[in-house]
């Protein structure tokens, strides 16, 4: 495990100097972003690929798509360039990003839902899956109104790709939120806790810290 941990951190590192070469002017904080998107790898990524990844994203949507300028671009190029065929990649990406684009205003959420969506399923999956994650966001905010928003779109995604029927992850979301607000207070924080938790076995008092 440690041989593991030490491998990340030292291709966390030369990831993070790479994408500080292909990213000039941008922050520390989104090469990081980029860099993290890379985590699980053995092999840093080769620079002339995240070069071309990052100017063939910038050119797969239109000047107001976050898919190609918005903040989570990095992440796009991160997971195009380390696929084995990029141009592959970044279609599919931005075919899934375009069908969330009609069900959801645009946003980077948006972009990381797409991601989500293109790292763990198949193209024949992509319109059930993007139906689910409609399905799912719309059942949070009936439950929530005033705290669901685009923020929870990577979230609704990832309870999306699961089996488990809709109806029943939204209910058990909200178990998990009851459970989990008697330990955090900030109820956005609590609800992107449970999102994640719902997909996960175990009776809501566990996931709150109960015995």
């Amino acid at each position: 495990m440690l041989t593991k941990i030490n491998t990340n951190i030292d291709v966390f590192a030369q990831n993070f100097m790479t994408a500080k070469k292909a990213y000039t002017l941008n922050s520390s904080m989104e090469a990081s972003a980029c860099a993290a998107a890379f985590i699980g790898q053995t092999e840093p990524v080769n620079i002339e690929a995240l070069k071309w990844a990052k100017k063939h994203v910038r050119h797969s949507g239109g000047f107001l798509s976050t898919l190609g300028y918005g903040n989570a671009s990095q992440v796009v190029a991160a997971v195009v360039a380390k696929d084995p065929n990029p141009e592959v990649a970044l279609s599919r990406i931005a075919e899934i990003h375009h069908a969330l684009d009609k069900k959801f205003m645009n946003s980077d959420y948006l972009v990381l839902a797409a991601v989500i969506i293109y790292q763990n399923c198949m193209p024949s999956e992509y319109d059930a899956v993007i139906a689910r994650t409609r399905e799912i966001y719309k059942l949070l905010h009936s439950d929530h109104p005033m705290i669901t928003g685009r923020e929870d779109l990577a979230n609704c995604a990832l309870m999306a790709i699961s089996s488990i029927d809709p109806k029943a992850l939204a209910v058990r979301c909200e178990e998990d939120f009851q459970a989990l607000r008697k330990y955090f207070h900030h109820k956005n924080k609590v609800q992107f806790l449970a999102c994640v938790t719902s997909v996960f076995d175990g009776t809501s008092p566990e996931k709150g810290g109960g015995r």
